[in-house]
């Protein structure tokens, strides 16, 4: 029986994966809604509407008989960003257990990576704030030249930039998009069921296996290395 490869490096979504961080995203929207005199959304909406990028955020958040007009979506998703820009880190913080996982991977010589549809500005600013002890080898949000999740672009580039082949890279993230981007590039797809999205979701975009906590991720590593 041929062995599954070793693993070599842990690609972590961001939001909803390493950190707790929709009351940030949410209420950022909520203020650029209501500074441009729409209706906000309760909390539990985001679930569904974070996890594509800020651009998509911003279309499902306008209200929906505006959702046709560009200028709308346009002028949300501006004063979104500039809303985000201010109150990023006003309440985000990472997961229970993903500081020890994250000691775990460095102890184990195993490589760490973000990959996230947030702006890459963003993403390299919210991960060097919150999440700073840590030696990651690379991290990646959303640019203009590089599709974004699902599409596996951003992973390839990231496996190419660890010096790593795709199979010994493996994908943690927490919704269908993250699952189906880490299958497309042939990484395993591990689905966070601390997240904000089901593991119905997950499953039907082909995740290998589910862990409920931080702290069953490195064990899994183990147990398929045998």
């Amino acid at each position: 029986m041929n062995r599954a490869p070793e693993i070599r490096a842990l690609i972590f979504d961001l939001d909803g994966t390493l950190l707790d961080s929709l009351r940030d995203l949410a209420h950022s929207m909520n203020d650029a809604l209501r500074s441009l005199s729409f209706s906000a959304h309760p909390l539990a909406a985001y679930c569904d509407f974070v996890g594509d990028g800020a651009q998509q955020l911003a279309l499902r958040a306008t209200p929906a008989h505006w959702r046709h007009d560009p200028i709308a979506v346009s002028a949300v998703y501006e004063k979104y960003l500039d809303c985000y820009s201010r109150r990023w880190d006003f309440e985000s913080t990472p997961f229970d257990g993903i500081p020890e996982l994250l000691d775990q991977c460095v102890a184990r010589e195993i490589k760490i990576a973000v990959l996230s549809n947030k702006i890459d500005l963003f993403t390299q600013q919210v991960v060097s704030t919150l999440l700073p002890r840590w030696p990651w080898a690379a991290i990646r949000g959303q640019r203009p030249d590089t599709p974004r999740k699902p599409a596996p672009d951003g992973a390839l580039a990231l496996a190419a930039q660890l010096e790593l082949p795709c199979e010994a890279c493996a994908f943690l993230g927490d919704s269908g998009v993250d699952m189906a981007c880490a299958k497309s590039a042939g990484m395993p797809a591990l689905g966070a069921l601390w997240g904000y999205r089901l593991r119905e979701e997950m499953a039907a975009a082909g995740a290998d296996f589910f862990v409920a906590h931080p702290s069953e991720v490195l064990p899994w590593l183990q147990r398929r290395a045998v």
